[in-house]
């Protein structure tokens, strides 16, 4: 068994040698003129040979052999379910969980998904390790890159393997599946658990990057919305998504006709963002409304519809022409951009560079980003206009700065064969990724997020887990987040910190501050490693960059205390100032912390005075003193403020009981004062005397 595994690993390692060989060397090529080729519009045959070449490539390595009889016959129920009632998900999986365990191949890909990730059906992990075993038998690479997840999390597994982690990805990444590609771009990308290779990382993410590019739809796709679990908990009164209330008032006034909100909810709807539901049918019919009222805006979004085409809008070039027309007379920029993609792909008109680049020109003028790429790509490849590479780049990078994916695509392919600019792996690798992380699979961010919110923590986390391990920053700083707070049952407690520990150091990696932050509390505090001051020293030190008062705050209370650096009182007060002046809400500590300071510096000058040399070089106050002003500062301020409260309430109950004593004694001598000039009353009582008479003699 063990000569059988280091036969694999060989093979795995010259397949990978090989692999960087051929990748440098096609990368290395001298570039022709013509090899950026325009991207295929979304519905032409260039459009739909793409893809097909695309599923082709993935099929290469697939065993297409035949599933039982009822398994074929419960996939194609499926299949007639999905045609005629596609919203009856929990029927049709029914389906495809019966053909999945009858051998059926594409069953089993969907099914294993969606046992890994809990949708539709419950979360099954191990369901799904057995069904990714099956495809791995078949050569597929869905089961490689599935059993390669499984590995690198240590779901469903006796313990994490790395090693087998990237075997099974390798394997799946020859295969043209995009997760596994993905996962090794970032990992090559990053280094993790491999020797960091820029031209791998550009190699897998390339592979990716093309796909997504192949698919790209004018409306620009669902929105992708990638929500920090750590922002969403400390600032929980901000919606991320649709709030109810503003919700129905924009509904309400725009059932009363008001255009500005028709458009409004009709671009939510389109992209499926704010926490609505992708609907094209409900967007085409807020956009035909708004339209009928001439709303540039509207007729604009309508063309695009229309130039697509789905199964809810059916695709007609001469409507579409129709409305990006009405929308470019009003000066609307994505009218113009309209017209413009029209004759340049000769979509119902004759291919006219000229017109093409003179609607582009338009749409830049009336700032559009639609504008600003395509005239970036006209200028690019010389269509109607003289070649200008540079103004091409200034173009494709403003509208990049803007997130279109289309600019970002350009860029990377501009930087990896060095048109016009000197030739970049770093660059063009890290634009390829963020082309690659608008894929269809970001989607599951969405999902992930609901789940969180909906208190199903686990298939949450997995969900987070496996775009974590396709490189998203966010999904690796809210798997950390979630493993932190200890609330998952996915993993056993003890184990909790050190795994969040690994994806904290993963997100820290690609730049976030609060991770990096967080890897210094965990060095300092020993949560999941060893006790290590230096290390936490250095993890703040990167995080103050950002600026994060905490770190600076943690910086100084490092060098005030001498931890992981030598003590230096002066050196901690500059710190305290700077969070100081980071965030006015570090008021409160920053103040203890100064006071600290101030007395540590008198400790010391007196031990000094009354020992001469011999005082210690850190010498400092008493512990409990130094955890008190430091570390239990917000217990401390408290108890200073209630001591206050209770002085303030016995000196008002003091003043209260003397006014009241004022207030009866004026009562008592008011009442004890005679009334002058008036004659005593029939058979009343003479008044007692409040002086004695005099002692007759």
């Amino acid at each position: 068994m063990r000569d059988a595994v280091i036969a694999l690993l060989m093979f795995f390692a010259a397949s990978v040698a090989c692999q960087e060989q051929f990748a440098i060397h096609v990368i290395n090529t001298p570039p022709d003129a013509d090899e950026l080729q325009l991207l295929p519009l979304v519905g032409s045959q260039e459009y739909q040979d793409a893809r097909r070449a695309r599923e082709l490539e993935e099929e290469r390595y697939v065993d297409s052999s035949s599933a039982s009889e009822e398994g074929q016959t419960a996939y194609e129920a499926a299949l007639r379910l999905l045609d005629n009632s596609p919203k009856d998900r929990k029927l049709i999986y029914q389906h495809l969980e019966f053909a999945a365990w009858e051998g059926h191949t594409e069953a089993q890909e969907v099914v294993a998904m969606a046992y890994l990730t809990g949708k539709t059906l419950p979360l099954n992990i191990s369901g799904a390790k057995d069904l990714y075993q099956m495809l791995q038998a078949k050569g597929h690479a869905a089961g490689q890159m599935g059993l390669g997840f499984l590995y690198s999390t240590g779901l469903g597994m006796e313990a994490p393997s790395q090693p087998m982690a990237l075997l099974h990805y390798t394997f799946a990444a020859l295969g043209g599946n995009s997760f596994a590609q993905m996962a090794l771009g970032y990992r090559y990308f990053t280094g993790v658990n491999v020797e960091n290779n820029c031209e791998q990382a550009l190699y897998f993410y390339r592979k990716v990057a093309s796909k997504v590019a192949d698919h790209i739809p004018l409306t620009g796709g669902k929105a992708l919305q990638k929500i920090r679990l750590y922002e969403e908990w400390e600032n929980p009164a901000v919606n991320t998504n649709m709030d109810d209330d503003l919700m129905q008032y924009y509904t309400y006034v725009a059932e009363k006709g008001d255009n500005q909100a028709q458009v409004i909810l009709g671009q939510l709807y389109l992209q499926g963002s704010r926490g609505l539901p992708q609907d094209r049918a409900l967007a085409h019919q807020y956009f035909s409304k708004a339209a009928a009222a001439d709303s540039p805006s509207a007729h604009a979004h309508l063309g695009r519809m229309y130039l697509e085409g789905s199964p809810e809008v059916r695709q007609s070039n001469a409507t579409a022409f129709t409305h990006f027309t009405a929308a470019a007379e009003a000066k609307n920029g994505m009218g113009h951009s309209g017209l413009g993609l029209m004759y340049l792909y000769g979509r119902g008109v004759a291919v006219d560079y000229a017109l093409a680049v003179k609607h582009f020109k338009a749409a830049v003028e009336a700032n559009s980003v639609d504008g600003q790429v395509q005239l970036g790509i006209m200028l690019f490849h010389g269509l109607g206009v003289e070649r200008d590479l540079t103004k091409s780049i200034k173009m494709l990078t403003a509208a990049s700065q803007s997130g279109s994916v289309v600019a970002l695509f350009y860029l990377a392919e501009i930087n990896a064969m060095g048109f016009g600019v000197p030739r970049n792996c770093r660059s063009a690798a890290e634009l390829y990724k963020n082309v690659a992380e608008r894929g269809k699979w970001g989607t599951l961010f969405a999902d992930a997020f609901n789940d969180y919110k909906m208190g199903r923590l686990d298939t949450s986390l997995v969900r987070y887990l496996l775009l974590a391990d396709l490189g998203y920053e966010v999904a690796q700083s809210n798997v950390a987040f979630i493993l932190d707070k200890a609330e998952d049952s996915v993993f056993p407690s003890n184990e909790t910190y050190r795994r969040a520990l690994v994806y904290w150091d993963r997100s820290a990696a690609q730049g976030h501050a609060l991770a990096r932050l967080k890897l210094g509390d965990y060095h300092y505090y020993g949560m999941g490693t060893e006790v290590d001051y230096e290390a936490a020293v250095n993890n703040y030190r990167q995080a103050e960059s950002a600026p994060s008062p905490q770190a600076l705050f943690n910086l100084g209370y490092m060098h005030q205390r001498g931890y992981g650096v030598k003590q230096d009182l002066h050196l901690a007060k500059r710190f305290y100032d700077r969070a100081l002046e980071t965030s006015a809400d570090a008021y409160a500590p920053v103040a203890l912390a100064l006071i600290s300071v101030g007395v540590m510096y008198a400790w010391q000058q007196f031990l000094s005075f009354f020992g001469g040399s011999s005082v210690p070089e850190n010498s400092t106050l008493p512990d409990f003193i130094m955890n008190l002003l430091l570390e239990d500062w917000d217990v401390l301020l408290a108890v200073v403020l209630f001591i206050v409260l209770v002085i303030v309430m016995i000196i008002l109950q003091r003043l209260t009981m003397e006014l009241q004593r004022q207030r009866l004694l004026r009562r008592g001598l008011a009442a004890a004062a005679p009334v002058q000039n008036a004659a005593p009353a029939q058979n009343q009582a003479p008044l007692p005397h409040l002086i004695p008479d005099p002692v007759q003699e």
